[in-house]
């Protein structure tokens, strides 16, 4: 577990529990909003990263807490596919108030320079060959790639497990996977020197500094995939709080250093998040259905 603090004025601090590590692009989002939380509300804001079990200890503790200064950032993968992916769990949706998304990033697909594939018809043609060996970054990102080798009709292929992005994206970059699904902030770092190229990437526009790179839904009309975050409420938080956090995060995308952050990281605005779980339920669905449509089991 690791602790941050965005300074402000002696008041009663909020703690913004992180469910990824340290360094990567959440940590980093975490840590420009508490900033700016820290400055809108005159309220000290300590970031708690606490990844371990894929995230399901900080929503636990968020969902759990009585203190009433305790929020969480909420992630594709530990907050919804979580839920997709595992049975049993201590939480659900009906924890928490919402407000998603706030900002997303969007996946990409890349592959190793030992594979010697330069497109999408290359990895077909590999694994027609031999076992393909690919991997994602996350759970949402895995679930991305696993859905399209699906439609590509890529079945001669092992998905092989890491945990989270640095290791992946190292074996990948040593030629010892094939491919990789991960966001585009570490994944385009790795491609402009060289370590590997990136094929596609999930968003719903080409993307300025990747114009070589295909859309996924110009490899599967209509598919894009992006990891997206928001902020999860507490019960215990009152309405008064949780108000004056939604106020101020409405108007976040009005600050400029929060802008040229989000810029930096690749991230992308979103303009007007929704209060309240229907969009994300919403997502639930979508993604649930695409499970079963792929007859991935849910695990313990």
């Amino acid at each position: 577990m690791f602790l941050f603090l965005a300074t402000a004025v002696c008041a009663e601090p909020l703690t913004l529990i992180v469910p990824h590590p340290p360094g990567g692009s959440p940590d980093v989002y975490a840590r420009l909003v508490a900033k700016y939380l820290s400055d809108q509300l005159a309220r000290d804001v300590i970031v708690m990263n606490k990844p371990a079990a894929a995230g399901r200890m900080a929503v636990d503790q968020a969902a759990h807490s009585t203190s009433g200064n305790e929020l969480l950032l909420a992630s594709t993968g530990p907050f919804l596919f979580n839920k997709v992916i595992y049975r049993n769990l201590n939480t659900d949706f009906e924890y928490f108030d919402v407000i998603a998304p706030v900002a997303r990033i969007p996946a990409t697909f890349a592959v190793s320079n030992a594979s010697g594939a330069t497109s999408i018809k290359d990895i077909k043609a590999l694994s027609q060959q031999r076992t393909v060996n690919c991997s994602g970054s996350s759970a949402s990102t895995l679930f991305a790639g696993k859905y399209m080798f699906n439609q590509l009709g890529i079945t001669n292929v092992t998905w092989v497990p890491f945990k989270g992005a640095a290791e992946m994206n190292t074996q990948l970059a040593a030629g010892n996977i094939d491919c990789g699904f991960d966001t585009i902030m570490p994944a385009q770092t790795l491609h402009d020197a060289g370590k590997y190229k990136i094929l596609a990437i999930g968003s719903n526009n080409k993307w300025a500094s990747l114009p070589e790179a295909m859309l996924f839904k110009d490899i599967i009309p209509g598919m894009t995939f992006y990891n997206w975050y928001g902020f999860a409420f507490p019960k215990s938080m009152s309405d008064v709080d949780k108000n004056k956090i939604v106020v101020v995060l409405g108007k976040i995308n009005q600050d400029p250093e929060y802008r040229e952050g989000v810029e930096r990281m690749s991230f992308e605005r979103v303009d007007t998040p929704t209060r309240g779980l229907t969009w994300v339920k919403s997502q639930y669905q979508h993604y649930d259905a695409i499970r079963q449509k792929l007859n991935i089991e849910k695990v313990d």
